[in-house]
């Protein structure tokens, strides 16, 4: 029965089509990726990225949840601030120095394991 399946599965996965989708693969979000990449190799505070990202009339994210307002607004909004910084936050500068360095894979740590422990219980 293993052998049925398994003759049959590279036919099913070749007729599976596999859907993917990026916000990055956008234009306009990948422009405004690299725009706030140089406001912060510029060395620019978030504040002062969202002013003149209102300045130059960049538009908000996709699927952004301050869509309503302005950068600088969501930015000095307590509701949206946190977004916003995270938002920032997230698109890492690109320097000379990171295209240099090869990714690390995660070190692996090993767990603390705990004694085992045996209980026995004496009748009386």
């Amino acid at each position: 029965m293993a052998g049925i399946v398994d003759a049959r599965l590279p036919e099913i996965l070749a007729t599976q089509k596999t859907q993917t989708w990026s916000r990055s693969r956008n234009p306009g979000t990948a422009a405004l990726y690299d725009r706030v990449r140089e406001l912060k190799n510029a060395g620019h505070t978030q504040l002062q990225m969202c002013e003149r990202l209102d300045a130059q009339k960049w538009p908000l994210p996709d699927l952004v949840a301050w869509r309503d307002l302005t950068w600088r607004a969501a930015f000095l909004s307590p509701k949206y601030n946190g977004a916003v910084k995270k938002w920032l936050s997230k698109i890492t500068s690109v320097t000379s120095q990171t295209l240099s360095e090869s990714p690390q894979p995660a070190q692996f740590t090993g767990h603390r394991l705990l004694p085992r422990v045996t209980l026995r219980f004496h009748s009386c």
